[in-house]
């Protein structure tokens, strides 16, 4: 009995060895199994810290390239505000050189617009002239002989030598009548050529004037205080040397006065051998014969046609530099308005260009954000698994 009972006692025992050598098996499996498992966890671990860091670096980054990307969207906003203005600014010039060029064009026009009446008024003198309109049958016929080549001799019309100023026309008018329309010739032997051509021809009269032409002596005369005496007609009027001679002997005895009440005093208290003249053409010849009068409505002399075509002359050359000057002004002032509208377009073309930039940036910004946004979120993951491994690491311990 004793020794069943130690048989029994040592069989438990072995069990109980058997038992505790599985539990110490078992144990070191399960301490080999967490040794493997902490390695992982550590690998994992280490794995998520260069994740971390490497996020990190990467948040950085985009934070400075979204710093960069927004200094940058404020440059180029600024940038157009100010482009912008200077557009506003070159329209604003552009507005008024428009102005300034309508108002050069308008003046041109008209500038023109006097130019052709003038010219055309110019051309219809010098056709009156040209046909020796006004003049005697002739005249007309010697000026147009000579025109063609014949009579050398002859200078020209006698109106077409002198010169009078404007208020003196009416009185030398009176004066020289018909003399005016008398035709220069050198000398008799020429006068008497014309004359003969005027009879073959049956052409009219004419009136010649030698340039031998006698200059007989005239009394002198002073004005002992005589009121109303404008002055000798022929030291008063204007010609060229080569006809000085004429001049003196038609009006060397002529004297122009201002009216009919200073001629008739001076006719009969001076007792001089002159023909006296007022400025309205009234004429006392030496012995007291009157002859006065007023031309035709809308009659025209030939010193005041005379007068008047080199007047529309000078006109017409003060309009062609008018003129030139606002073809400059207006030609300056479309160079202007061209290179307005030219700086305009570069200012378009820049702004189109920046605004495409802007936007492109401002996207690009936008990207810069939504990443910085995913990296954060994805940084918020790590850090939640760097905890779990933690955890799990701690508890491996």
């Amino acid at each position: 009995k004793e020794y069943r009972e130690r048989q029994s006692a040592v069989e438990g025992l072995d069990a109980e060895v058997l038992r505790l050598i599985g539990h110490i098996s078992q144990k070191k499996n399960t301490l080999t199994s967490l040794d493997t498992k902490l390695d992982l966890i550590q690998k994992r671990r280490e794995r998520v810290l260069l994740e971390k860091r490497e996020l990190e670096e990467n948040i950085a980054r985009s934070e400075e390239s979204g710093v960069s990307s927004r200094e940058l969207l404020t440059k180029i906003k600024e940038q157009l505000e100010c482009i912008k203005k200077e557009k506003e600014d070159l329209s604003g010039e552009l507005r008024v050189k428009g102005e300034e060029l309508k108002i050069a064009e308008e003046g041109l026009s008209e500038i023109k617009t006097r130019l052709e009446s003038r010219a055309s008024l110019l051309s219809s003198f010098e056709e009156l002239q040209a046909n020796y309109e006004g003049y005697e049958d002739g005249v007309r016929s010697v000026m147009k002989s000579k025109e063609s080549g014949n009579l050398n001799g002859v200078h020209g019309v006698l109106v077409d030598f002198i010169e009078a100023s404007p208020e003196l026309e009416t009185a030398v008018e009176a004066v020289l009548s018909n003399r005016l329309q008398g035709i220069v010739v050198d000398d008799h032997s020429e006068g008497m050529k014309a004359v003969e051509y005027l009879k073959s021809q049956t052409a009219g009269r004419a009136q010649f004037i030698p340039l031998t032409l006698r200059n007989i002596s005239k009394s002198g005369y002073t004005p002992n205080g005589s009121s109303g005496v404008i002055g000798k007609a022929a030291e008063l009027l204007k010609c060229t040397e080569k006809y000085k001679n004429i001049l003196d002997s038609l009006l060397g005895d002529v004297l122009i006065v201002k009216d009919m009440e200073s001629a008739l005093n001076i006719w009969r208290n001076n007792g001089i051998h002159y023909t006296i003249v007022t400025l309205d053409g009234e004429v006392i010849d030496p012995y007291g014969s009157i002859t006065g009068g007023k031309r035709s409505s809308g009659e025209q002399g030939l010193m005041q046609r005379k007068r008047q075509m080199a007047e529309i002359r000078t006109e017409i050359e003060n309009l062609k530099i008018e003129l030139a000057l606002y073809v400059g002004k207006r030609d300056g002032k479309r160079k202007e308005i061209e290179s307005l509208e030219s700086r305009i377009k570069e200012k378009e073309d820049f702004l189109r260009d920046e605004e495409i930039r802007l936007i492109n940036e401002d996207n690009g910004f936008n990207k810069i954000k939504e990443e910085i946004e995913r990296l954060k979120k994805k940084m918020d993951t790590l850090e939640f698994e760097h905890k779990e491994f933690e955890a799990d690491y701690g508890g491996c311990k």
